[in-house]
């Protein structure tokens, strides 16, 4: 450890050197025994520090699309996995599909003519769990496309099939919904979680009601 009171760095060419005036050195041995070293002046060299500091490794999230499409040959990262840069390009390019595919499920969803308190669970409901499906394997498959190729094509997949159910049920005037099984099961998880605060704010209530007497 380094105490000085006070200091400059000192630049010649790519060279940069701290300067440290009237200060200290403590320095611990592998035995544990403590030396201190006083001293009125001391250089320290920070040209190793600088260059491991320029080295800055870019992974392909971090770079423009313009340099995903040609990308430097030198590239040590893209030496290593140039597969993963094609993945990236492809998860940018299906993207921007997801909002419009969010729209046409809430619209297949909320598209029945027939009344929503006929509905299993509330088309709110329906419409969100289905969207999070969808996007869930959207990034199912990017996370897979950097390493099996084939899964590019499920990443342009998912939204445009997505895409062209929702539109079908929109252009059949049916309603998209959860498949039974699902909707049976999400209602009774929400009445048994309904049911547990229920029991849970009655037993506060008795016991705020007998500290009170």
């Amino acid at each position: 450890i380094y105490y000085a009171k006070s200091g400059s760095i000192i630049e010649k060419g790519d060279e940069k050197v701290l300067m440290m005036n009237d200060g200290v050195i403590n320095r611990k041995s592998l035995t544990g025994d403590l030396s201190v070293i006083r001293f009125t002046s001391y250089a320290f060299d920070l040209s190793a520090f600088m260059s491991a500091a320029n080295e800055i490794t870019l992974l392909p999230k971090d770079r423009t699309t313009q340099y995903l499409l040609n990308p430097d040959p030198n590239d040590k990262m893209f030496q290593r996995k140039p597969a993963s840069y094609s993945a990236e390009l492809d998860q940018r390019f299906s993207e921007w599909s997801y909002p419009l595919v969010f729209a046409l499920i809430a619209l297949a969803v909320a598209g029945d003519a027939r009344s929503h308190r006929e509905a299993r669970i509330h088309p709110l409901i329906t419409a969100i769990a289905i969207a999070l499906f969808v996007r869930w394997l959207g990034f199912f498959a990017a996370g897979k496309a950097d390493k099996v190729p084939l899964y590019a094509y499920m990443v342009y997949g998912v939204p445009i099939v997505a895409s062209a159910v929702a539109t079908w049920f929109i252009v059949s005037s049916r309603s998209m919904e959860l498949p039974a099984a699902w909707a049976d099961w999400m209602t009774n998880l929400a009445g048994r979680v309904g049911e547990t605060w229920t029991a849970v704010k009655l037993r506060l209530s008795r016991r705020a009601s007998g500290q009170r007497v």
